[in-house]
């Protein structure tokens, strides 16, 4: 069961891209409001894609907010974003083995979204 509470999201100007309505809070983390984020960048690895893809939307944009704002600012580091991200997935209700294919995908695929 879910221990999170739900972001609000509005749709963005462009296909796939969404925009945080009001502020949202997550140990510690602030997302603003009018954040932009594509939600879930999962690689593009066939089997790998179509079983994950979707599966997470909190955690997401937290984990998008961190790597765009904390850790390109130095103020996270990259392996401490990544698991906050697990851990929110985890508060969120997504299963333990979906969960954990997508955290392997974010600790290996990652570094490439902050360079």
């Amino acid at each position: 069961m879910a221990r999170i509470k739900p972001i609000h999201l509005t749709s963005g100007s462009q296909p796939g891209r969404w925009i945080v309505i009001s502020e949202y809070r997550y140990r510690g983390v602030t997302v603003e409001a009018g954040f932009v984020t594509d939600l879930d960048s999962v690689p593009r690895i066939p089997g790998i894609y179509s079983r994950v893809k979707g599966r997470t939307v909190v955690a997401a944009v937290i984990h998008d907010w961190c790597y765009r704002k904390l850790v390109k600012n130095d103020k996270m580091t990259r392996k401490a974003a990544d698991k906050l991200f697990l851990r929110a997935m985890k508060d969120e209700g997504v299963n333990l083995i979906h969960r954990h294919i997508i955290y392997r995908a974010v600790r290996m695929f990652g570094g490439a979204a902050i360079k």
